[in-house]
Order: structure tokens, then sequence, then C-alpha cells
């Protein structure tokens, strides 16, 4: 909890274990990492655009969470999410 706590109330991005890619306001989390992000969405990646999922609350496992980041609110605003093209990630193996 202490090393996200700095997080709180701010964008973030969860990359997942399974290799979904959401965004959302960090709301809350525990000792195990479960997460909760409000105002969520995930950004689907494809070679057609990046697809936007809107979620509302979500609650992502701590075992599910693979990374998570700050996003840089201006920057995020400013790209172009239907022109830009990527592979989706794939699954973390362990």
């Amino acid at each position: 909890m202490a090393l996200l706590e700095p997080f709180l109330k701010k964008k973030v991005l969860v990359l997942t274990a399974d290799g979904r890619n959401i965004i959302g306001i960090l709301r809350g989390t525990d000792q195990t990492t479960n997460v909760i992000l409000e105002k969520c969405e995930e950004r689907v990646f494809s070679d057609e655009g990046i697809e936007v999922i809107p979620l509302g609350v979500h609650l992502i496992k701590g075992d599910d969470v693979a990374v998570i980041g700050e996003v840089d609110e201006e920057l995020d605003r400013n790209l172009n999410l239907k022109e830009t093209i990527a592979e989706p990630l794939k699954p973390i193996v362990h």
C-alpha cells in the first residue's frame, strides 16, 4: 500500500498479467495490491487503432497486476488513439 500511496487520486495505467491495458483514477489499494480504479477505461491495441472500452469503477485483483504507473495527463490528452497502431500485448508467462 505504501508504495502506491503517492498515486492515490491520480490517473494511472495498469498492465495486467493477461496483457490488458487499463487506465483510471486510483481510488484505493491494499496489502495484496488489489486496486480500485474509477473513471476507468480499457485500451485495446490493434492494427486498426486503439479501441477504448469504458469500464467505470473497476477492481483489479493484485495477482493480475503486472505494472502500475502514473499517466502524464497532458501527453495522454494529445494522443491520437485512432491513428496509433500496435500489436496487442501478450500475456505474461511465469
